[in-house]
Parts: structure tokens; sequence; C-alpha cells
């Protein structure tokens, strides 16, 4: 941890951009309680972002006194990233550096670490475009490292949290971005959660179809019964966001960043945020 304590204690002001997982709440920890310099947290808030997320990052920012902005980034005004192309998160990533910049001259801090260096993430483009600095990079600090520093912390209800990629992580490739979707894929995903006790929910949307992918021992305590119950309970939210479609509804094991469909389409490994 002093190597990261070190590359933030360097800056006099900084502005964490967090999204309510993991890397980024817990950057915004460090950099707020060990670096002894001054901070601006800001969150976007958007259909795309889970509402759990939200409360996290306003719970935290109330438990250790940051400075919080709720910021909207006008990404769902931005017909490029609501087509979703193969890049769509360097529109969401450049609107969101965009606005954070309009409100502070602050370098901007992400939670982009070490694991993630050599995936195709889009949105490290945006970040150059604005100088957008990653600390746990410059310090050499993976996914797992991340969890044990929260451990280490007592921060436990990080430590154990599942990876929280964006609700759009979940729409196929080239399937349009609609709020109304984005809403029916959270709250199947909550009843999913709830009703299988799952550790990982993927609720995958396009053409017609809904995947939803579990972790190994969800999906292994699927029957008949519970399938249907899960098919129902999927239409109806479907229904009311505003689908008028017919559905077909399937079940799988969960497989990281699968609603990635492209020519590059990115690896297959634990730490992956993709979704």
């Amino acid at each position: 941890m002093n190597d990261l304590i070190a590359v933030l204690g360097k800056l006099d002001h900084a502005a964490v951009a967090v999204s309510g997982g993991i890397d980024s709440t817990l950057l915004a920890v460090l950099a707020s309680e060990h670096a002894g310099r001054e901070f601006e947290v800001f969150h976007a808030v958007s259909a795309a972002v889970q509402t759990d997320g939200t409360k996290r990052v306003k719970n935290y920012a109330e438990r250790f006194g940051w400075r919080l902005h709720l910021i909207q980034t006008g990404e769902f005004v931005d017909e490029r990233y609501l087509s979703n192309p193969i890049n769509r998160c360097f529109y969401c990533k450049h609107n969101l550096y965009r606005t954070i910049g309009s409100i502070t001259d602050a370098v901007i801090l992400s939670g982009t670490n070490a694991s993630d260096i050599g995936d195709y993430r889009p949105g490290l483009r945006a970040a150059e475009e604005f100088r957008v600095r990653h600390p746990y990079v410059e310090a050499g600090v993976t996914k797992a490292r991340i969890r044990e520093l929260a451990k280490k912390l007592a921060l436990n209800d990080l430590a154990e949290l599942p990876a929280q990629p964006c609700l759009s992580s979940r729409v196929i490739t080239g399937t349009r971005i609609e709020e109304g979707m984005l809403n029916a894929i959270y709250a199947v995903e909550q009843h999913v959660q709830q009703y299988l006790n799952a550790r990982i929910v993927r609720c995958r949307s396009g053409q017609g179809t809904i995947r939803i992918e579990l972790d190994a021992a969800a999906y292994a305590s699927l029957d008949d019964n519970r399938r249907a119950d899960l098919e129902s309970i999927t239409a109806q939210e479907f229904s009311v966001n505003g689908s008028g479609k017919e559905l077909t509804i399937t079940f799988a094991p969960y497989a990281m960043g699968s609603a990635f469909v492209g020519s590059r389409k990115p690896p297959q490994r634990a730490g992956q945020s993709h979704g």
C-alpha cells in the first residue's frame, strides 16, 4: 500500500471518479484517509448505474466525509453511445471525464488497476484524451491486491463485492441502449439474486432474447419450477418497462463479457469487468 499512498501523496488536488465498485471506491477511501491531500469525489448517476452502487457511494461519502458531486454526464443524449457500438465505453468515459473537467481543473483519477491493462478497454483511450491518471496502475496494484487492501482496512463489504460493471454492459453489442431496458435488466437481476441467493447474475438482452447467466452454484440449483417462476418475472419486468416484443428467455452459466460481440472481443479471465 505504501507505493499507492506515495502516488496519491504527490497530488495536491485531485478528482476521483467513483462508480460504486470496489476499485474506485477503495481508491477514494485511500485518497481521503491516507494521502493527506485535497480530493473531490465524482459519481455519475444514470439509468446505466446500478442503484445499489449509487447508494454505496453516498454511504461512503457520509462515512468518510467526502466532497461528493453527483453528476449527470449526458450519455443518454449521445447517439454514439446509445447505438451501442463495439467502443461504446469510449463515449461513456468521454462524457464522464468531459463533465468532471467542466466542474474542476483538478487532475482526474480512475480506478483502473494493473490487471486491466491488456484488455480491450476503449474507455482508456478517452482517459488519455483527458490526461486521467490511474494510481493503481502507476503503483502496480492488481485486482487481487485491491481486495486484500479492502480486507486489511476492514472494508469487508468492498472486499467481498462482486464486479459491478454498468448495466449497459448487459446489452448485446449493436442493440440500442434504452433506459427502460436497463431498468428491466436491473430489476430482473435483483429478483433472481434474491430468489436463488446467487452471487453472480447477468441479464443479457438483445434481438428479442434474454439470457440469464448465473454462477455455478445458482445455475445448478435451477429446476423446472424455478425456471418457470423466473421466466414469468423476467417477462413481466420487460413488459412493464416498455418491451412489447415476444422474448425468448434462456439460462446459462456466467461467462464474462459475453454481451460484447465484435472483432476485438475481450479475453475471458478473472478480474475482468466487461460484465
